[in-house]
């Protein structure tokens, strides 16, 4: 690709693909990564295939919005693979044999407690519990409504607390 015309026809997008990015990432170090990602992309296309596009600079907008949701979608993936593979990282951690006896028990039962809820219930009860997310985060990384986010997690605590019950008995 000729860089020139790069600089002079491709570079120009940059504010509106940063805006696109920062919008849907939330965070500047993020936006600045996936510019950084795309504006790689689209030099390895070329220009000639870029510029002999319709409208290059629609385009520029879709494959920066394709990847922010890539981005999503990849933290979503791996905050669940986390928390199947080790709860126990919740667990309060301690050299003493007892402790160590606790913790296992408790990712033991966090483990039993997570596998009787669904996945939407699940992934919104993790990132909120064990991960401190904010709804609109929530809704944002889960593709949910509002509404959708309130109700997985309501019925997700509601069952918890119905299993633990009937644990106690």
């Amino acid at each position: 690709m000729n860089s020139e015309r790069f600089i002079k026809e491709i570079l120009p997008f940059q504010d509106t693909l940063y805006k696109v990015a920062l919008y849907i990432l939330e965070s500047e170090s993020d936006a600045s990564d996936a510019l950084q990602d795309v504006y790689l992309k689209l030099w390895k296309m070329g220009s000639d295939a870029l510029l002999s596009l319709s409208n290059p600079r629609a385009y520029c907008i879709s494959v920066m919005r394709n990847h922010c949701l890539d981005v999503l979608r990849s933290r979503k993936t791996h905050s669940e693979a986390r928390m199947e593979e080790s709860p126990e990282a919740l667990a309060p951690v301690s050299d003493e044999p007892q402790s160590r006896y606790e913790a296992c028990e408790y990712s033991r039962l966090v483990r039993s407690l997570l596998k009787i809820l669904s996945p939407g219930e699940r992934q919104v009860l993790v990132l909120r519990a064990f991960e401190g997310r904010d709804y609109k985060e929530i809704e944002t990384l889960c593709g949910m409504s509002s509404l959708s986010v309130r109700v997985h997690l309501s019925n997700a605590r509601r069952k918890i607390r119905k299993a633990l019950k009937s644990m106690e008995v």
